[in-house]
């Protein structure tokens, strides 16, 4: 069974759209007509590759749209880009969406206590390939997120493509830990963070952010494929949600090859591809930021007054002066290092990745020659030990918890 896609419109205008098309060349629906199954009895799915890896542009199933073809997502009148979140580029899987699934809006779900989101469910392709826009993959199912987005359940399963030359080392959410390193925990940051740009609040996840497993991740997929057949079926109501389809016999909402291809040539014709604004390629540094490197400073300013008013009474040494010093120059370099941070047009990205995980070894380093310091010198008067510990250790431990 192949497809392939038609594209009609402008790439990166409103009017852009990708229609699908069966192995004998009639028109169908990505959503209602691609088969959820390619191997059922291994529990081998189809997917549809929405959103290419490295990629910007919100492309989606229009599953208001007859046919449901795929087109970028509008927010207030604009084409909708995802903004690449410090240090991620874009979406960093294929991401898509199995057909014949949804996720039932009226339906709570018991685990995550929420309704569903109203879509087909989605996916990410953790693959090496970077697929094509609109192009259906095979894929084993390997574990899933519960992400709850404005109040629905999201769920987002973790595949791999089964042509993928490591697919077969991949069985369960734990080979993705073992073989990809980070991968997971920068899945769940990425969606945690993605729609901070666009002035909104973190995402929250239901199990406390745990990736559950394949089997629990097969099961909650076809129960999304039971919703689907309700909805096909008008079981259930599909609001306004479009079911029009080309090879589901017993659907009410069947219709001919000849009235599928009418749709698509009601569509404009394909054309040259619009530019791409500028803020679909933007980079939202959301971890270093303004605030919080002012506050760090503020704080070892503080501290620094704090212990020159003691030392009248207490008598520091001129060493322990040049350590509190040392310490306010180390978080004032946080500060101007912040500032250059932010202004990401005039570095490039890897320097940017480097040089805030510098920063944090030089904090590492901090906390070790505080501890040193603390232990071993003066030790005969612990009451300025303890307290210049703290002095060197708070600063970075509270700045470290801040951005992690």
């Amino acid at each position: 069974m192949s497809f392939t896609v038609e594209e009609r419109g402008r790439p990166n205008t409103q009017d852009y759209r990708v229609f699908f098309k069966n192995s004998e060349g009639k028109y169908i629906s990505p959503f209602h007509d691609i088969p959820i199954y390619a191997n059922e009895a291994e529990n081998i799915f189809h997917a549809v590759v929405e959103v290419p890896r490295w990629t910007n542009a919100k492309m989606e199933i229009a599953t208001k749209d007859p046919l449901n073809p795929l087109k970028q997502d509008i927010k207030k009148g604009n084409l909708r880009y995802v903004a690449n979140v410090f240090p991620h580029k874009g979406y960093i899987w294929n991401y898509g969406a199995i057909p014949q699934t949804w996720e039932d809006p009226n339906h709570k779900d018991s685990d995550t206590g929420c309704c569903g989101d109203n879509d087909p469910i989605d996916i990410c392709d953790i693959g090496n390939k970077v697929c094509s826009r609109g192009e259906i993959i095979k894929v084993k199912v390997l574990g899933t997120l519960a992400l709850i987005d404005e109040g629905e359940t999201d769920w987002k399963v973790i595949v791999i493509n089964t042509e993928d030359p490591e697919a077969a080392d991949f069985n369960n959410i734990d080979d993705v830990r073992r073989l990809k390193p980070g991968y997971l925990e920068a899945t769940f940051d990425w969606f945690k963070r993605y729609k901070v740009p666009d002035g909104k609040p973190e995402n929250q996840f239901a199990f406390n952010g745990e990736f559950k497993d394949r089997d629990f991740a097969i099961e909650t997929v076809k129960s999304t494929h039971e919703f689907w057949k309700a909805l096909i079926s008008k079981k259930t109501s599909a609001g306004d949600l479009n079911c029009m389809n080309t090879s589901v016999s017993d659907s009410p909402f069947c219709c001919s090859a000849g009235d599928a291809e009418a749709v698509v040539k009601s569509a404009s014709a394909f054309g040259d591809e619009d530019p791409i604004p500028s803020s679909g390629e933007s980079l939202f540094i959301y971890l270093y930021s303004f605030s919080y490197s002012m506050l760090l400073l503020q704080g070892n300013l503080i501290c620094l007054i704090f212990f020159f008013l003691f030392q009248s009474t207490n008598g520091f040494t001129m060493r322990y002066k040049r350590k509190i010093l040392g310490r306010n120059l180390h978080s004032f370099l946080h500060f101007i290092s912040f500032q250059h941070i932010r202004t990401p047009h005039e570095l490039d990205r890897l320097d940017l990745y480097f040089r805030s995980h510098f920063l944090l070894d030089c904090d590492a380093c901090c906390w070790i020659v505080a501890i040193i310091s603390g232990l071993t010198e003066d030790y005969n008067k612990p009451f300025n030990s303890r307290v210049l510990c703290i002095v060197f250790i708070l600063p970075p431990l509270l700045h470290n918890a801040i951005i992690t």
